[in-house]
C-alpha cells in the first residue's frame, strides 16, 4: 500500500530542531533525505508544508519518533557534553551526528540499566567521590588505585584482561561504561554527568591498553564534576581540565615512581643511553602496566629522562590522523559479542537474571538487549566464558 502523501502541519521550529539536534547541516540532511537544501530550507522557514511522506523519512534519518515532528513546540533536552577535543576538531561545539546518537543512547542505556537493576532487587549505583578546587591530581591517582583495584589489573596477563578488570571495577564503584562506536573527527570518550548515575562512553576498536586510558581519564571527569568529550590529547594545547585528566590517568596506571623504577629504565640509565628512547623499550615498560608507549615516553618526560622536542616528535607520530582515534569495523558481524562489549557484562547478567525470574519477556529482553531473541543462548554463553 502506498504512503499517502498528503501536507502536514508542522512546526517548522521543530523541523529545524531535530536537524540540528543530530548536528546535520542542511547539505548533510538533504543528501540523506534525497531532497534538495532548498526545498529542506522552505520547511524549516515555514514557507513550505512537508508531505506525510517525507515527514516519515525525516523521523527515520533524524532518528527522531514521527509523534516529536509534530509536537507544537521544540522539546527540552538535556546540552551535550562540554568540548574538549583538540585534534581535528570542528568548531567547538559542533559534533558528528555519530557523536550525538552516541550521547543519546548512552542515556537511554544507562535508564535501562537502572531500571534493570531495580527488577532484580540489586544496589542501586552511587558514585559521590568528587575532587575539590586545588586537589592534585597524583593524590586522586592513588586513592583510586586502590577503589579501582589497579595493582591487581597490571597483574592480568593480557591488556584486554586488564581493561576488562578495570572496566568492572569502576562500574562496581558507582559508574556506568559503555563503549561504542564513535565518530573519527577526534571523540575517543566521553562523560555524562546529568543522569541519575555518572556515565562514561569509550570508543570501540581501539586497542585496549588506548581504552584503559580513556576510561580513566574520563572517570577524571568525573571526579572534577565536569562532563565532556575528550580526544586524549596530551600536548601543551589542552586545557587545565584536561591536563589534570591525563596526570590523573597515567599516574593511576602507571605510578611515576614505579616507572622510573623499572628495570629497562634502570638499564637504560646504566647504559648512558641519553634522553632518546626505542620504542621496543618503551613498550616493554608499557606491557607491565598495560598501557601504550605514548604514555610512558609522557612520564619519562615528566620525570626528565627525555626532552619535550623528543617527546613532542614521537607524540606527533604516534597520534596522527592515519593511527590516533580511528575505529576499526569488525569483519563481520558477531552481534551478541558487540552488544557484550558495549554494555558490559554487568549490563548483560542483571538482564538475563530478570528474563530468567520471569520479571521479563522475551521481546522485553530483546528491547533491553537490542538483540534477536535467537542471540540469547550465545549470549549466554559468552557470559560464561567471561
Amino acid at each position: 500500500m502506498a504512503t499517502p502523501t498528503f501536507e502536514v502541519d508542522v512546526n517548522p521550529a521543530v523541523l529545524l530542531w531535530a536537524r540540528t539536534s543530530l548536528g546535520l547541516s542542511l547539505d548533510e540532511a538533504a543528501e540523506k533525505l534525497h531532497e534538495p537544501a532548498d526545498r529542506l530550507k522552505e520547511l524549516e522557514r515555514g514557507q513550505a508544508r512537508p508531505s506525510y511522506e517525507l515527514l516519515l523519512r525525516m523521523a527515520g534519518k533524524y532518528e527522531r519518533p514521527l509523534g516529536a515532528l509534530l509536537l507544537y513546540d521544540v522539546p527540552k533536552e538535556k546540552p551535550l557534553p562540554t568540548d574538549f577535543r583538540t585534534v581535528k576538531s570542528k568548531e567547538r561545539g559542533a559534533f558528528d551526528s555519530r557523536t550525538v546518537k552516541a550521547v543519546r543512547r548512552a542515556r537511554a542505556l544507562a535508564h535501562t540499566a537502572l531500571d534493570l537493576r531495580r527488577e532484580a532487587g540489586e544496589p542501586m549505583l552511587s558514585f559521590d567521590l568528587r575532587a575539590k578546587d586545588g586537589d592534585i591530581a597524583d593524590d586522586w591517582a592513588m586513592r583510586m588505585r586502590d577503589v579501582f583495584r589497579i595493582p591487581e589489573r597490571n597483574r592480568m596477563e593480557t591488556s584486554e584482561a586488564a581493561f576488562e578488570h578495570l572496566r568492572e571495577q569502576v562500574e562496581e564503584a558507582g559508574i556506568l561504561v559503555f563503549m561504542m562506536t564513535l565518530s573519527q573527527d577526534g571523540v575517543r570518550g566521553f562523560s555524562i554527568l546529568d543522569e541519575e548515575v555518572p556515565i562514561v562512553v569509550i570508543k570501540r576498536g581501539e586497542q585496549a591498553t588506548a581504552r584503559s586510558f580513556t576510561l580513566l581519564h574520563e572517570v577524571g571527569h568525573v571526579l572534577l564534576g565536569t562532563a565532556g568529550i575528550c580526544d586524549m590529547r596530551t600536548d601543551r594545547r589542552v586545557n587545565l581540565t584536561e591536563q589534570w585528566c591525563n596526570r590523573f590517568a597515567a599516574e593511576a596506571l602507571a605510578p611515576m615512581d614505579a616507572v622510573t623504577g623499572h628495570g629497562v629504565v634502570l638499564q637504560h640509565q646504566r647504559e648512558k643511553l641519553g634522553n632518546a628512547w626505542r620504542k621496543v623499550e618503551l613498550a616493554n615498560i608499557g606491557a607491565s602496566f598495560h598501557v601504550g608507549p605514548e604514555v610512558i615516553l609522557r612520564r619519562l618526560m615528566d620525570a626528565g629522562l627525555t626532552t619535550k622536542r623528543f617527546y613532542a616528535d614521537h607524540h606527533e607520530k604516534w597520534t596522527s590522523a592515519k593511527s590516533f582515534g580511528r575505529s576499526k569495523d569488525p569483519k563481520g558481524r558477531d552481534h551478541p559479542k558487540e552488544r557484550l562489549r558495549e554494555v558490559g557484562r554487568r549490563y548483560v547478567s542483571t538482564a538475563l537474571k530478570v528474563y530468567d525470574r520471569g520479571r521479563l519477556d522475551s521481546m522485553g529482553l530483546a528491547d533491553a538487549l537490542d538483540l534477536q531473541i535467537g542471540h540469547f543462548e550465545k549470549l549466554r554463553g559468552l557470559i560464561s566464558a567471561t
